[in-house]
């Protein structure tokens, strides 16, 4: 299982996803990102970074 918490980039945000491999995750994460912080573009920076913090449960 792999696990992402929106905090861990900074955000003041409990939102938590979990999926069973990282390119399901990646898309939670995406869907979330435009939703709720407006992010329609996430650059090669934030990518990495988010890659970064997912752990593996």
């Amino acid at each position: 299982m792999k696990v992402f918490k929106c905090a861990d980039l900074g955000f003041k945000c409990d939102w938590i996803a979990k999926a069973k491999n990282e390119n399901e995750l990646l898309k939670l994460i995406k869907e979330h990102a435009k939703k709720c912080h407006d992010l329609n573009e996430i650059s090669k920076e934030i990518a990495e970074k988010v890659k970064s913090a997912i752990i593996t449960q």
